[in-house]
């Protein structure tokens, strides 16, 4: 991906030829509330917003001197598609998809996707996406905010030498958050390009699916039963087995409860 700066914003040059503008700040607490505000004032299609510091709100019973910041990617595209709902009905699971491939270079961990697009590095839930729009009225959208979260600490995600030599001595001095982001914008586009053809990219996602084998709970009216993920179909609904062996496809996720450390 070519880019230069223009106006204090990254100009990304897409797979696809078209220019991405990418405004980085350097701490911010929501990056999804502040892409939000930009779309309603009319910021343009692919226009996105990235920090590598989330600041960490104080809970109850901490001090401020307690809290950290988050260290990571943290970022929310804008996007004017033009399209209705029911053209978009696999968009989440690609944007975790294009995370976890741009993720997955920088980890020797195993790393994988959860359900729907919550990202799983050894064992633990580090981040996901999310999808939020707001219709017209034609009930088309007006603009889509896609949003991008991964945690990384050293442990996981150690700084490679080429990845620092190119952070300092680079032209546009990019931290490797935000080579990341670079990659990521990259391949996401890709993607969304082909969201068409969506369904020829489910395989990829059950191959970075790291949930297979997990006993989970979902609920059934008023109970909660055990069960275990069998992995996911074409339409990216979740496949559970009960103890009685019988399986159940789950379109919402609101109906299992997944927990945020699996083991691997």
């Amino acid at each position: 991906m070519d880019f230069h700066e223009d106006n204090g914003a990254l100009m990304l040059t897409a797979s696809d030829g078209r220019i991405v503008r990418l405004e980085s700040h350097a701490r911010l607490s929501s990056t999804a509330e502040l892409a939000k505000e930009y779309a309603n004032q009319g910021y343009p299609d692919r226009y996105a917003v990235f920090t590598e510091r989330r600041i960490n709100d104080i809970k109850v019973g901490m001090r401020a001197s307690d809290v950290r910041d988050e260290y990571g990617v943290f970022m929310s595209l804008i996007l004017r598609p033009g399209m209705f709902p029911s053209q978009v009905g696999l968009l989440t699971p690609l944007t975790a998809l294009a995370l976890a491939s741009a993720l997955e270079g920088y980890t020797d961990k195993d790393l994988g996707i959860g359900w729907l697009s919550s990202i799983y590095c050894n064992g633990r839930k580090i981040g996901g996406t999310s999808v939020e729009g707001r219709l017209d009225r034609f009930s088309s959208y007006e603009y889509i905010i896609i949003s991008f979260q991964a945690r990384l600490d050293a442990k996981s995600f150690p700084p490679r030498l080429s990845d620092m030599i190119k952070g300092v001595f680079g032209k546009n001095n990019l931290s490797i958050p935000q080579i990341i982001a670079t990659n990521l914008l990259n391949i996401f586009f890709t993607l969304f390009n082909d969201l068409k053809n969506a369904p020829k990219h489910i395989d990829s996602y059950r191959e970075k699916f790291a949930l297979t084998g997990v006993r989970i709970k979902r609920t059934d009216g008023d109970r909660k039963k055990r069960c275990r993920i069998l992995g996911v179909d074409d339409e990216c609904r979740l496949l559970v087995e009960d103890n009685d062996r019988s399986v159940h496809s789950i379109l919402n996720p609101k109906d299992v409860i997944i927990p945020s450390k699996i083991k691997v």
